[in-house]
């Protein structure tokens, strides 16, 4: 699959422009305000487009478009469950921080500890900042899940920057 790469003319560009032609490219022929492709399957192409959860036009597009908004690249899933898997497998913080929330988060957490991955991380709450280093996670979810409480995000990345622990929001 040909993956988009901002051209030196976007390098500069606002950040509305960006946004509108930055994934220029990802198909042959680029349509402005392109379809929302929500296919299973595709037709096996020269783009390398053939089974959506491997590859699909809209994600790569919106990949694009979030990376290069974002000064690097972009990945997204299918799901949190999966977002929070492959951070936590990637990252391996030695603690995380967390109070209640999805109890799809939890599980993940929960399978990471017994596998070989993240055998020594700590799970602290969200009450118990003190301890936190260099490295380490706050997981916030702002409203909670499924208590709709709001989290006070400025205070909790005041925490993380004051020791280089990561806030994951």
């Amino acid at each position: 699959m040909k993956k988009a790469s901002p051209s030196l003319e976007l390098q500069n560009a606002q950040f509305e422009t960006k946004c509108l032609h930055s994934d220029r490219g990802i198909e042959k022929n680029s349509e402005l305000a392109p379809p929302i492709h929500v296919t299973a399957s595709f037709t096996p192409n020269d783009e390398g487009m053939l089974y959506s959860r491997s590859h699909a036009v809209t994600r790569s597009r919106a990949e694009t478009v979030l990376g290069t908004l974002e000064g690097g690249k972009a990945i997204l899933y299918s799901s949190g469950v999966a977002a929070t898997f492959a951070f936590l497998s990637l990252y391996k913080p030695a603690k995380i921080a967390i109070s209640g929330g999805y109890h799809g988060t939890h599980n993940v957490i929960n399978a990471l500890k017994f596998s070989s991955n993240l055998q020594n991380f700590e799970i602290i709450d969200h009450d118990s900042l003190d301890g936190l280093k260099k490295g380490d996670v706050i997981w916030l979810e702002s409203p909670r899940n499924p208590t709709l409480e709001v989290e006070d995000l400025r205070y909790f990345v005041e925490k993380a920057k004051a020791v280089e622990a990561r806030t994951l929001r």
